[in-house]
């Protein structure tokens, strides 16, 4: 559906739509459209939306649950020409918590596995934490626009100072603004959203904010890798105080590479400041350290 106004069309999207399954039996379902790419030269799907389905699954195979942490693997690259069908294995069903096993594949083959710990909710906590977000990314006034991907739904903005040179800091959101209207979120839904918005993360530009791995002589090779994908995707949903399709502050940085191997930590804070979620995050990165060190 489009509606249209003075200046632009407006597109009203179902966000359950494209992650929409087809219950099988108790332990299986199947995606009903496949999963999209962000882009055509890219030579997957778009991980995010694997952990998104993913969830989904989980989330509805624990019902009256919502989920406060998952561990998952990416196996192989997955196809957009195909659904995904998804076994569950249910590892526990307590009071409180419930653990979910979920294993995707395509064609026959395993492609995705996540593992997922789900909870009642509760109303309020008798004690809270958290640390407060760098303040000189509080103002998202002084965020400039950076990216957008109308195929996933994704919009992404940039501080344009950034006095702290470990982390690297953004604002994404589900949705493009002014372009599209985006339906469908419930309370149980949008963390199944969050999840497909944390996978969007640009590594080159974290480590071209990390002085401490980053000079003049390697930032072509550090930020220009000869390989670069996700391994394994972990989350921690603190609170459920956040809208997806409002913009949500990522804080994040590059903590080790070494071994063809890269480990992101990113803190997600809602336009309040309060800290919502953690991602934690291995991507295989190669480097070319033989070019690196020839231009050394």
């Amino acid at each position: 559906m489009t509606i249209s106004n003075s200046t632009r069309s407006i597109e009203t999207i179902d966000a359950k739509e494209d992650f929409e399954l087809i219950k099988i039996d108790e332990s299986s379902y199947k995606g009903k459209y496949p999963l999209k790419k962000p882009t055509a030269k890219h030579r997957g799907v778009y991980g995010g939306n694997l952990v998104g389905q993913g969830l989904l699954v989980a989330i509805l195979s624990s019902p009256n649950s919502i989920p406060h942490s998952l561990h998952s693997y990416f196996v192989r690259p997955v196809n957009d020409e195909s659904e995904i069908t998804w076994k569950i294995e249910k590892i526990s069903n307590g009071r409180n918590y419930s653990n979910r096993l979920i294993k995707g594949y395509q064609n026959g083959k395993m492609v995705y596995v996540l593992n997922a710990s789900l909870t009642k909710p509760k109303s309020s906590s008798s004690f809270e934490y958290h640390e407060e977000q760098d303040q000189q990314f509080s103002d998202q006034s002084k965020a400039k626009y950076w990216q957008k991907n109308n195929k996933i739904r994704i919009e992404t903005k940039r501080f344009e100072a950034n006095t702290n040179k470990d982390s690297f800091n953004w604002l994404m959101r589900y949705g493009i603004q002014n372009e599209q209207k985006i339906t469908g979120i419930d309370e149980t839904f949008k963390y199944v959203i969050l999840s497909i918005l944390t996978d969007w993360k640009n590594l080159q530009m974290i480590l071209k904010e990390n002085e401490n791995v980053n000079n003049g002589a390697n930032e072509y090779f550090l930020t220009n890798p000869k390989f670069n994908v996700s391994m394994d995707h972990s989350i921690y949903f603190h609170d459920d105080d956040f809208d997806p399709t409002d913009w949500l502050n990522f804080q994040a940085k590059c903590t080790r590479i070494s071994h063809d191997r890269a480990l992101i930590i990113a803190e997600i804070y809602n336009i309040n400041g309060k800290h919502v979620a953690t991602i934690i995050q291995e991507r295989l990165y190669v480097i070319d350290e033989e070019a690196m060190k020839a231009k050394l």
